[in-house]
């Protein structure tokens, strides 16, 4: 995703951290991605960060290493999260 977003100098910050840090880290995320594998872990992820989009990378996506699959499902998710506010 980084180097696709570099690429076609998409505007955004992507990290990856932990599930344990998902509260702390989260609350400042336009949109929160959840790898396949922990797919099981999404109600209680949104459940920790309320209002925010929250969602499962499409398996796959993933699997297929598509940075930038995942970058435009990602840029579409938070322009429907921003509409929706």
């Amino acid at each position: 995703m980084k180097a696709q977003a570099e690429k076609y100098e998409v505007p955004v910050i992507i990290e990856a951290w932990p599930e344990t840090l998902a509260a702390e880290k989260g609350k400042d995320a336009d949109l929160v991605l959840l790898g396949p594998q922990i797919a099981y872990m999404l109600p209680e992820i949104k459940k920790v960060l309320p209002g925010k989009p929250v969602e499962v990378i499409d398996s796959a996506m993933y699997g297929k290493i598509d940075g930038l699959g995942v970058l435009k499902a990602a840029v579409a998710s938070i322009k429907k999260a921003s509409a929706n506010n």
